[in-house]
C-alpha cells in the first residue's frame, strides 16, 4: 500500500519509505540538492513537507504533487 503523502507529512518517513528520492528530487529542483547532503538530510528528517516548503522557497502543493508524480513514475 502507497503511503500518504501531504503537507504533514515527515521527511524522514518519505525517504524511509522511498530511498531513491534523495537521488531523484535534486533533478527536478536544484532547491532540492541539499537533501543529498546527511548531515542536511538528518536535520530536516524530522521536518514535514510544509516545513521544507518554507525553508526551500517552495509551495506546499508543489512539493507534495511533485512527490507523488515521482512516486507514481517509479513503479
Amino acid at each position: 500500500m502507497a503511503m500518504n503523502i501531504d503537507a504533514a507529512s515527515k521527511v524522514k518517513d518519505i525517504l524511509k519509505e522511498y530511498p531513491w528520492l534523495v537521488d531523484e528530487l535534486p533533478k527536478y529542483d536544484s532547491r532540492l540538492e541539499i537533501i543529498k547532503n546527511p548531515l542536511a538530510r538528518a536535520a530536516m528528517g524530522g521536518m514535514s513537507l510544509e516545513g521544507v516548503a518554507d525553508k526551500a522557497g517552495m509551495n506546499t502543493e508543489d512539493i507534495v504533487s511533485m512527490l507523488k508524480n515521482l512516486i507514481a513514475e517509479h513503479k
